[in-house]
């Protein structure tokens, strides 16, 4: 919950999607592990090959090759799942509920809302909308119209640790965890019990990996191209105190999460403290919100909250920020905040 400072406050709300379906996007090679590279499962995966997959575990249980316990290998054999093909990419019950959640513990009156083309996009905020208006929307809240194979990466995926986890999962078969954990919030997936602590590593660093060059500090052309949420925030607070996902983007462009050594194909086993983590930062719902707050003596303050977190602003003295060291923070990135010149520049690969 936002920490209430005594006065007025205004709010901006940066978040992700919730949960949604996954996609039938089939890539050359999707069929091999190792050459996925952090994708998502199709969707024919977990419909058609899943079923599959579970009853070639229990068979080999029964003929006596098998490594899961009796109550694994029961709730694997009570597994089931039906999603039909239109759900593809659509937002999911539990998305719906996880949205709806955080609308409710962020109670800040909402004037404007906006999200992209994709429907999982606007019906999360529609859900999130109704979380902080209590289960109804208002004729208040304006809805525009939407707006509309890494070298490095592939090393580090056809290398010693991914092929000995590819190993263990295979001979356990633990393929299906992350999407039936994330559909099916609260329930005991059997597909995650195949899944060691250092298998879950293996597989997170991959998607660091993929998402530190991809959308974080590997280019920078990645985290310059995320200032314009950044002008809107700065936008938003000025003409109030004045008179007037890209989540990993976007949370580079504030400076968050940050290493001092950048994560490599080769330095897994030195980066098991790093800052930068998919798990904390590119989960389904992941959100960023700014408060401006009017305090006593009409001094304005800034708050930064990420999941939810109070978090520090980078710049600034203190987790609350004057104005004045906010605005400071921020006129540099609104100044060059020209995406055409930013996508002409090559990007600066960081070794």
């Amino acid at each position: 919950m936002i920490d209430r400072l005594r006065g007025r406050s205004n709010v901006a709300l940066f978040s992700r999607h919730g949960t949604r379906y996954p996609r039938n996007d089939p890539e050359p090679g999707g069929e091999d592990f190792r050459a996925d590279q952090g994708r998502e499962m199709e969707l024919d995966a977990l419909i058609q090959q899943m079923p599959i997959l579970r009853d070639a575990v229990i068979q080999n249980h029964l003929s006596g090759r098998g490594e899961l316990c009796a109550e694994d290998l029961q709730n694997l054999r009570d597994w089931t799942i039906d999603i039909p093909p239109e759900l593809e990419e659509k937002l999911a019950p539990s998305g719906k509920e996880e949205m709806h959640d955080i609308g409710q513990r962020y109670t800040a009156p909402i004037t404007r809302s906006e999200f992209t083309t994709a429907s999982r996009a606007e019906k999360s905020c529609h859900h999130y909308a109704k979380g902080v208006l209590g289960n109804k929307e208002e004729d208040t809240i304006v809805y525009p119209i939407p707006i509309e194979n890494d070298p490095l990466i592939q090393k580090f995926i056809e290398g010693p640790e991914v092929a000995a986890t590819v190993s263990t999962v295979s001979k356990r078969l633990g393929f299906c965890c992350r999407y039936d954990k994330a559909l099916y919030y609260g329930q005991l997936s059997p597909w995650c019990a195949s899944l060691s602590n250092s298998d879950l590593l293996v597989l997170e660093y991959i998607d660091d990996l993929l998402y530190y060059y991809k959308d974080g500090y590997g280019y920078d052309i990645n985290w310059m191209q995320a200032c314009n949420p950044v002008v809107d925030v700065a936008t938003y607070f000025n003409s109030i105190v004045l008179g007037s996902p890209y989540c990993a983007q976007l949370l580079a462009r504030w400076g968050f999460y940050k290493d001092v050594m950048a994560p490599t194909a080769s330095s897994f086993a030195f980066m098991s403290g790093r800052q930068w983590s998919t798990s904390r930062m590119q989960n389904f719902g992941v959100n960023m919100v700014s408060v401006l707050f009017r305090c006593e003596l009409n001094a304005y303050k800034v708050q930064l909250y990420v999941n939810e977190r109070l978090t520090h602003i980078p710049g600034c003295a203190t987790d609350t920020c004057l104005f004045s060291e906010f605005a400071a923070i921020v006129q540099p990135i609104i100044e060059t905040c020209d995406l055409d010149a930013i996508c002409e520049n090559p990007p600066a690969y960081v070794h």
